[in-house]
């Protein structure tokens, strides 16, 4: 199998159990009955002390996905990017990209309307739960930070430590949302699913573009 249809038969399947767990889910939201697998995780972290190493860590990790760090951070990168591919597109489709799923995000939140676990206003943890913001950003922002990255460099091991810090990123930050008790798995998976899809999909237009652009 070559390549090219080795990457379209990985992003059907990405897309397809995406797609599964936002009907699943939003399925659920819908009639307002709790997924059972927030019925069965929860009670896990309901009650870990602030006072923990755990909680200390996650409450440092959960930040990386937060507009606090993310709006800074983005603008920090404009000149490493720059400097990388000689265009400003490439951080224009991050900053971009990384907004565009903030006002996605906000926008399922007000048709769904959860409650959260628990409101904290240090950890970014307001407003409505479904799907979980710093999920669906971060998952946004980093895969697209990878995607250039992977793109510009060529040596394996540089790759493959893009793809394990960026993933790891990622994961971090969306377990730390469900150990701080601000969001449910649901919210966290859901907000996974729309932050792939989205994130496949604007770099469907930016590979057009280049293409017809010819660079």
């Amino acid at each position: 199998m070559n390549v090219i249809l080795r990457r379209k038969m990985y992003i059907r399947f990405f897309i397809f159990i995406s797609l599964f767990l936002i009907g699943l889910f939003s399925y659920r939201m819908t009639f307002g009955t709790m997924p059972h697998i927030d019925a069965w995780l929860m009670p896990y972290v309901e009650n870990i002390p602030s006072t923990s190493m755990v909680y200390s860590f996650f409450s440092s990790v959960t930040h990386l996905g937060s507009g606090i760090f993310l709006i800074p951070f983005t603008l920090v990168i404009s000149v490493p990017l720059y400097m990388m591919f000689r265009s400003m597109i490439p951080w224009g489709v991050v900053s971009c990209g990384t907004l565009l799923t903030y006002l996605l995000n906000a926008g399922v939140k007000l048709i769904f309307q959860r409650e959260r676990p628990q409101i904290v206003p240090e950890l970014a943890a307001e407003g409505f739960s479904f799907p979980s913001g710093h999920a669906m950003i971060s998952f946004v922002f980093y895969s697209l930070c990878m995607y250039f990255l992977y793109k510009r460099f060529t040596k394996s091991w540089v790759r493959r430590w893009v793809l394990i810090c960026g993933s790891s990123f990622i994961a971090l930050i969306g377990i730390s949302r469900y150990v701080l008790s601000v969001h449910y798995v649901s919210d966290i998976l859901t907000g996974y699913s729309f932050g792939c899809i989205f994130m496949l999909v604007i770099i469907h237009f930016y590979e057009k573009y280049v293409t017809r652009s010819g660079n």
